[in-house]
């Protein structure tokens, strides 16, 4: 059900490395979207949440604003998060998520995982049910913005992401990786990035180790590395040079305990959400946090092309909001297509007995020809009302769009 203006019905909760931090950040990720899709998906009429290492971020579409106060209650009681979340409504809602799958909003501007990481929210939230229609277009159209700003800017153009940035991070404090020992922890996307990267720089090992083993194996074969089980973990720390560690939702993979026991310790690169290495004393630590440095560095050399993506964005909100109102008008034209094609029928059928009773039904040649004759005169009616209810709509009347419809017995408010 729809109360007021559908543009204005958008709502975002913002939890994100600028809003929080990234420690607010980490304590939102530890929840399971399984459970926060549990806990919010009715409450919101089927939300569409984007959780990534620097966000998690829920869209939805309808209500009132007791439900922006049911989510930040939430988010505090389980993450403490509530006091600095952010809340966007309307087309602040869509511009910022247009601005997230542009790369704009990234720690590494321009960086290109978050575009599949925006689609793939929408894929993990059709896994739970049918999202709102109008969440779902939101989110179709903002992978067109991502898609669009990377192929007519050059917002992606030697950008760097944070698995990139985290072995250039290591480079610089090693003096490079050639002829150094690798371990990398996970061997999902970040994972996989940043073990091609460090074999292009020709260490003399590289293992890979992974909860699921077969994944360790699978990318360790493509790139010539060893690969094993997390159990191995406390035999070999020691025996690298810098250890880098992608995975997401992990209790702790390195405790204080094993980096103190470690016979050497080695550098650490922790791009995990939440860190999987503890804070130990002496221990050479750097996490999402450490990486702000490469972070303004690859801002400044994407500056000029940030404000031409910023453009393109703002021209694609103006779009979206037409589009948007437009899916107004279609809801309701096809509320009373519907309408009339249940009074069509009735009369169709009422001319069909007539005809029977007088003797004047010639079989089924004749229906073919009544029935194309209604629909005929049916659609005649109807096209200037549809085109007055799109005009409505694009124009932001919605008043006269309600009253478009009342006139067919209908009323706005109450369309699916």
């Amino acid at each position: 059900m729809l109360r007021g203006e559908p543009e204005s019905l958008y709502r975002a909760v913002v939890i994100s490395h600028k809003t929080c931090g990234m420690r607010g950040v980490e304590r939102a990720s530890m929840l399971p979207l399984p459970q926060l899709y549990g806990m919010l998906w009715n409450r919101l009429g089927g939300p569409v949440i984007l959780a990534t290492c620097n966000r998690v971020e829920v869209y939805w579409h309808g209500g009132d604003e007791e439900a922006v106060e049911d989510v930040r209650r939430m988010f505090d009681a389980l993450a403490d998060v509530g006091g600095c979340m952010a809340v966007l409504r309307g087309l602040e809602a869509a511009r910022h998520l247009f601005r997230v799958a542009a790369g704009l909003d990234s720690m590494m501007i321009g960086e290109t995982e978050i575009l599949g990481q925006v689609s793939e929210a929408l894929r993990e939230a059709l896994r739970h049910g049918e999202p709102n229609p109008y969440v779902e277009f939101l989110f179709n159209r903002a992978v067109h913005v991502g898609r669009r700003a990377r192929r007519e800017t050059g917002i992606s153009k030697g950008a760097i992401s944070i698995p990139l940035a985290s072995v250039r991070v290591a480079e610089r404090i090693l003096g490079g990786l050639k002829d150094k020992r690798v371990l990398i922890i996970g061997a999902g996307t970040a994972a996989s990035i940043i073990a091609s990267e460090a074999a292009s720089r020709k260490p003399t090992r590289i293992l890979i180790l992974n909860r699921t083993v077969k994944k360790a194996r699978r990318l360790a074969e493509k790139l010539g590395a060893e690969w094993g089980g997390l159990s191995m973990l406390p035999q070999v720390l020691g025996e690298f040079n810098v250890v880098f560690v992608a995975v997401s939702g992990a209790p702790t993979l390195l405790p204080a305990s094993l980096l103190q026991e470690a016979e050497a310790r080695p550098l650490i690169v922790d791009i995990s959400t939440p860190p999987a290495a503890e804070h130990v004393e002496g221990a050479r630590i750097i996490t999402l946090d450490s990486l702000r440095r490469e972070a303004e560095e690859n801002a400044a050399r994407r500056r000029a092309e940030a404000l031409k993506a910023e453009a393109l964005v703002e021209e694609e909100v103006k779009l979206f909001l037409r589009l948007v109102r437009r899916m107004e008008a279609d809801r309701v034209v096809s509320a009373i297509t519907m309408k009339a094609e249940i009074i069509r029928r009735k009369e169709v059928e009422r001319a069909f007995r007539a005809l029977k009773a007088r003797g004047l039904y010639t079989g089924d040649g004749a229906s073919g020809i009544i029935e194309a004759m209604s629909r005929s005169i049916a659609r005649k009616i109807l096209q200037p009302v549809y085109e007055a209810a799109r005009r409505a709509a694009e124009e932001g009347d919605y008043s006269r769009l309600s009253l478009i419809l009342e006139l067919f017995g209908g009323d706005r408010h109450e369309l699916p």
